[in-house]
């Protein structure tokens, strides 16, 4: 009798566990849907005039270690091929475990992956982590000084006028707010990641080796409690037939475009007099 009871205690736990996993697959699905490019077509125009880039200057500016490689290492790691790439880390992600030596670790990381990105430089600003929100004057403060020596012809960051559906962490906002703000005064375009009005698609196929180990670098820390639960992450998504989502971060697939391995923005262009056409 209590054989049976526990049978079906557990069988009832894993069909709640079975179902709660199919309706992330369904609400997953559905967001993938509304956060896909209008036009396909124009988006990926965009994506390989950015790809065709040539003796420039881009920034990549993020709150955490690993935020870049996560949304756009390919797209930064093509486009570091032929382009000088300026990676501003904001904050060193100290928070991330009880590990009060995290931080620097972190850092470590961070510089043997920008080795394979091909970051031609990483800026830590080492301010606290999850508390960016509070040092939001300091950062612009940094960036104009930046580009008086480093002058970008564009900025990466995230998307903060309009952001993903899901995961809107205050670090990340305040990063692309002050990044966006700044690349609004100097008139640059802004390719914003982690957006939910994406307008570009950037196939990133011939690099996506240098993205997958850039992650495995950038993510081998932590204990085990850590490692169980990128253990969990990985066979969930597993399940919802994404199975390479701990490996290459975001990716995108366009098979209709013959993209397999693709990265999104939204590309926010500034605005100029007489400039009728705005990017929507």
């Amino acid at each position: 009798m209590i054989f049976k009871k526990v049978v079906t205690i557990i069988a009832v736990i894993l069909a709640f566990f079975i179902l709660l996993i199919l309706l992330a697959s369904i609400i997953f699905r559905f967001i993938s849907y509304l956060t896909r490019p209008s036009n396909l077509k124009k988006a990926f125009n965009y994506g390989s005039e950015l790809a065709k880039s040539s003796g420039k200057t881009f920034w990549v500016v993020v709150a955490h270690p690993d935020d870049a490689e996560w949304y756009a290492g390919g797209t930064i790691a093509s486009l570091a091929l032929k382009n000088r790439v300026i990676l501003v880390m904001c904050t060193s992600g100290e928070k991330g475990s009880n590990d009060d030596s995290l931080g620097a670790k972190r850092e470590k990381l961070q510089l043997e992956a920008g080795k394979i990105v091909g970051y031609h430089r990483i800026e830590f600003l080492r301010f606290p982590d999850r508390e960016l929100q509070e040092h939001k004057q300091d950062l612009f403060k940094y960036l104009k000084r930046l580009a008086v020596y480093e002058p970008p012809a564009a900025i990466f960051t995230f998307d903060f006028k309009k952001p993903h559906y899901i995961y809107r962490h205050p670090d990340h906002l305040a990063a692309g707010e002050v990044a966006m703000k700044a690349g609004e005064e100097l008139g640059v375009p802004l390719y914003l990641f982690h957006t939910s009005k994406p307008n570009v698609i950037f196939d990133y196929e011939k690099v996506r080796h240098k993205k997958k180990e850039a992650l495995k670098a950038l993510t081998n820390y932590g204990g085990r409690r850590r490692r169980g639960a990128l253990s969990v992450l990985r066979s969930v998504f597993s399940f919802l037939g994404r199975n390479q989502i701990e490996m290459y971060g975001y990716k995108e697939g366009f098979l209709q475009l013959g993209i397999e391995f693709g990265e999104t923005f939204r590309l926010e262009r500034p605005v100029k007099e007489n400039d009728l056409i705005f990017i929507d």
